[in-house]
């Protein structure tokens, strides 16, 4: 998972030198965590692993060094933001467990059960128990928005976006999203 062993790689087998990169594109990636290390691969590694199997699951969070904390984990996902990987999780309470034993029991989980956690900070992930997750998904909000000026020729490049209306004389762009709102 280190971002410059594979950035390097991928210089190497394409031949790339600085000359091929254009002057208008400028990158620069400087992740405030170093992926490589072996630990972080290893709980990214059994992260994987308990997505697979969709099971509840307890991780040792430390916050700060010390102040470690046990969380019992539900439905849950990593994701990148910033250069730092997260995970998104959700944490039940006895509310949402009596949720497994009555599926018609109306109840919405509370969006402050939902917690991010940094991978670096995990320190070690528990075995999968036989609880599954209580859902398959995170809840999803549509948001409609307009692109006009030099946006009005707008194409969606994310898979939940949709265009549902665009000006014939080309004005603006009428774009539906679906977004996780859980978080």
């Amino acid at each position: 998972m280190g971002f410059s062993a594979q950035a390097s790689q991928i210089q190497r087998i394409g031949n790339l030198t600085e000359s091929d990169i254009p002057a208008s594109i400028k990158v620069d990636l400087n992740p405030p965590v170093d992926y490589s290390d072996h630990n972080l691969d290893t709980i990214a590694s059994q992260l994987k692993a308990r997505f697979q199997q969709e099971c509840r699951y307890t991780i040792r969070y430390e916050s700060k060094p010390g102040q470690g904390c046990i969380w019992d984990v539900d439905r849950s996902e990593l994701r990148l933001h910033d250069a730092t990987l997260y995970l998104f999780a959700f944490v039940p309470d006895w509310r949402s467990s009596r949720f497994d034993y009555w599926p018609n029991f109306d109840y919405w989980p509370n969006i402050d059960q939902n917690q991010i956690f940094r991978l670096d900070k995990i320190v070690n992930l528990g075995a999968a128990s036989t609880t599954h997750w209580l859902f398959s998904d995170f809840p999803t909000l549509k948001i409609c928005y307009r692109t006009s000026g030099q946006l009005s020729n707008y194409h969606h490049r994310r898979k939940d976006e949709e265009i549902i209306d665009r000006d014939l004389e080309g004005k603006y762009c009428d774009i539906e999203a679906s977004i996780d709102y859980w978080f």
